[in-house]
């Protein structure tokens, strides 16, 4: 028992974000491994994606950022360190594209500030990460957020 509670203090001391690296998106930050983004969600919400280097959330509606909105996620990584997310998240019954776009604004503008935009792209920027919401080509029913670092 001793044992069991030593690891869950170490899990705890040394698992997530340092403060010098704050979460992106979900507890994952910039740097991550695949295998560190995995311990981020609960045991069966990731499967593997479309290639080694892809990690995909199904159909998610219990994100932090966006709660009650369906999602599906793709961590991006290289060299097994998190260097992309991309959100797609879906429109809901009898709502418009547009209108859930505009709550996605609202909510992104709440967490990170002040925006920018750029053709049809919203842009948001903190220290570490670029944020853009834009709508998915020929869909009227999902659009995306994508997430990605800054270089130093």
């Amino acid at each position: 028992m001793k044992k069991i509670i030593t690891v869950i203090c170490m899990i705890l001391l040394l698992g997530g974000c340092s403060k010098s690296a704050p979460a992106v998106f979900e507890d994952a930050c910039w740097g991550m491994s695949m295998k560190e983004v995995k311990a981020t969600r609960q045991e069966g919400d990731i499967v593997d994606g479309p290639s080694e280097n892809v990690l995909n959330y199904i159909q998610a509606s219990d994100t932090k950022l966006f709660p009650g909105r369906t999602v599906t996620v793709a961590y991006v990584f290289t060299d097994d360190k998190l260097t992309g997310i991309t959100v797609q998240l879906f429109t809901g019954e009898n709502e418009t594209a547009e209108a859930a776009m505009k709550d996605t604004e609202e909510a992104l503008t709440a967490q990170y500030g002040a925006k920018t935009e750029e053709d049809d792209r919203l842009i948001w920027q903190t220290e570490q990460s670029k944020i853009e919401l834009t709508p998915l080509s020929g869909s009227k029913t999902s659009y995306i957020v994508l997430f990605s670092p800054l270089e130093k």
